[in-house]
């Protein structure tokens, strides 16, 4: 199984990482204007479930970096024991 995500989902995961961003920020702006308490309770609650969201996508793209970064670290040590074997 290939751990690492290609180019066009890092593009796509930036994309969803940003809408989740801006969309909560336009939650957060809102909520302290509306009146209303079951209205607030609705936003609010769209408001923790998008942070949610967005702590999600960052915990996986931390987990893909270190993921890559290993692998290219496990890659370095291999090559540099290669080449110093020949």
């Amino acid at each position: 199984m290939n751990s690492q995500i290609a180019p066009h989902e890092i593009l796509e995961l930036h994309e969803l990482l940003n809408s989740n961003i801006l969309a909560s920020k336009k939650l957060n702006a809102t909520v302290s204007m509306v009146q209303d308490e079951n209205l607030k309770a609705i936003i609010q609650n769209s408001l923790n479930n998008k942070k949610a969201r967005i702590q999600e996508l960052q915990n996986f793209v931390n987990t893909q970096v270190n993921l890559q970064t290993n692998n290219q670290n496990n890659n370095q040590s291999s090559g540099g024991n290669n080449s110093q074997n020949q």
